[in-house]
């Protein structure tokens, strides 16, 4: 007579077993069920889910998702980082909080920048992103990869020199308090007279 081999979301079982047969991470409260046959933690974060002693994660039986076995936070592999499900909040790997000023990552209390910047652009250590000083910069953050600044407010695209704000109906800058126009080489755009 064969006996079928239990599994759960991939992960054998081994009801009634009174320990764990592999090891279960340090430091977790992830613990044996040995009616169950399988690790979890305890309470609502251990719910629907069960642990992959050969990755050392949480799975959700349900939904497929990985959970760390420390905190259950689930993993989000598309931004690589950690999610609270229940609070929203989101972390790094090392289980730092991650905080976002208008999509972008900053890191307050951090007193270098953690990417470069070019002459002209400060780092705000206090609210953890670059910008410019003085009125160009106010309310706006400065975007590593393109170089330009964003409106934290508007979201509108702020190059780094005289403000300008770029207008992509027609690919020109504009003054937004003049409403000059200008190219991207910053020649002013003649007016087209209406007809």
């Amino acid at each position: 007579e064969r006996n079928e081999v239990p599994f759960l979301a991939g992960i054998r079982l081994y009801p009634g077993l009174a320990e764990a047969p592999y090891a279960l991470p340090e430091g977790s409260d992830v613990a044996w069920d040995s009616a169950k046959g399988y690790a979890t933690k305890p309470g609502a974060k251990g719910e629907g889910k069960i642990y992959d002693s050969a990755s050392g994660w949480l799975v959700g039986v349900e939904d497929g998702v990985w959970y760390d076995a420390y905190y259950a936070y689930a993993y989000d592999p598309d931004a690589q980082n950690l999610i609270d499900m229940e609070s929203g909040q989101r972390y790094d790997m090392e289980y730092q909080p991650i905080y976002e000023v208008a999509g972008y990552r900053v890191y307050p209390g951090t007193e270098v920048a953690p990417y470069e910047l070019p002459e002209g652009v400060e780092w705000d250590a206090a609210k953890g992103y670059a910008t410019v000083p003085g009125k160009i910069g106010e309310g706006k953050i400065y975007d590593p990869n393109s170089g330009w600044l964003v409106g934290i407010e508007d979201g509108y695209w702020y190059e780094r020199f005289y403000g300008y704000a770029f207008d992509p109906t027609n690919n020109t800058l504009l003054d937004l308090e003049t409403g000059a126009r200008y190219t991207m080489e910053y020649e002013p755009v003649a007016e087209v007279a209406a007809e």
